[in-house]
């Protein structure tokens, strides 16, 4: 908690939580960060299956790519992580999964990245 917390939502409100042990609710939850949403109990199932079948359809590569480049960048300085993400995008770039992208968009249709999608971290 100690490590995770403060990176989470900032030291204060770390202080605060660990400190005081208080709980903290889903809406204070979501608005200090700690959680990307609130979704009603009923809901659940379809929300997260919802958003699997988008992850699981979309373009892996670059998903991928943008999950590396966030875990890095807490241990790398600006300058290093500008040339990591300059160096991902001219990478992804070249990929089947950029032409699929860019075909549909220019195409005005929804991209299809299931087998254009070659996963490189």
């Amino acid at each position: 908690m100690s490590w995770l917390l403060p990176r989470l939502v900032g030291l204060r409100r770390a202080q605060e939580i660990i400190l005081t042990n208080c709980r903290v609710s889903a809406a204070d939850a979501a608005a200090m960060g700690l959680i990307t949403r609130v979704v009603a109990p009923e809901n659940l199932m379809d929300e997260g299956l919802a958003l699997a079948h988008a992850l699981a359809n979309g373009p892996l590569g670059a998903i991928g790519g943008a999950r590396a480049l966030l875990a890095q960048g807490f241990g790398n300085d600006l300058a290093t992580q500008l040339d990591l993400e300059a160096t991902r995008i001219a990478e992804a770039g070249t990929t089947a999964e950029a032409q699929e992208g860019i075909g549909a968009f220019l195409t005005r249709r929804t991209a299809d990245f299931v087998g254009s999608t070659s996963l490189q971290l």
